[in-house]
């Protein structure tokens, strides 16, 4: 409709944007690279509260393989807080009951993602301490790097779905 109207107001213009399917995918694909972008934000945040609460557990001698998965329940919570809120805004239904369906359904997802993600970065910590000899603090970051983009995806299409 936009280019209907360019092309009766400026004809070469119009020309030049006619034609262009690539207009709407870049505009998705900005969105979700600032959703990206916000997300690793909210992410760095998290993971400086979840680094240190792991770090106090590993300072008092509690073994990795429990501080670890401590700390990541700890960010979990902060992280959907953020994510709702911040990364991933969502249009509120016209109902508080339709807007409770969605949030109990967001939940729902959050939970399920989590136990998964839980699994998966304690197999990953396992593997790079125990197999690649990194040490428990190193083995931290190498995992977060790691597990970003999964935590994105599964986050984006996902849990906080439309």
């Amino acid at each position: 409709m936009d280019t209907i109207l360019n092309a009766k107001e400026n004809p070469a213009r119009s020309a030049d944007d006619a034609g262009r399917l690539d207009q709407t995918p870049k505009k998705s694909v900005r969105h979700i690279v600032y959703e990206f972008v916000k997300f690793n934000l909210g992410g760095l945040l998290v993971s400086v509260i979840e680094y240190g609460f792991y770090s106090v557990l590993l300072f008092m001698g509690v073994h990795y393989r429990v501080a670890f998965p401590a700390a990541n329940i700890l960010k979990i919570i902060i992280q959907f807080t953020i994510n709702q809120t911040y990364v991933f805004k969502l249009e509120k239904a016209e109902s508080a009951t339709e807007n409770q369906k969605k949030l109990f359904f967001r939940v729902f997802r959050q939970i399920m993602t989590s136990t998964f993600m839980i699994g998966f970065k304690n197999a990953l910590i396992w593997v790079v301490v125990e197999m690649l000899g990194l040490g428990e603090n190193g083995a931290y970051f190498a995992v977060l790097i790691m597990e970003t983009p999964v935590s994105f995806l599964l986050g984006k299409y996902w849990t906080f779905k439309a």
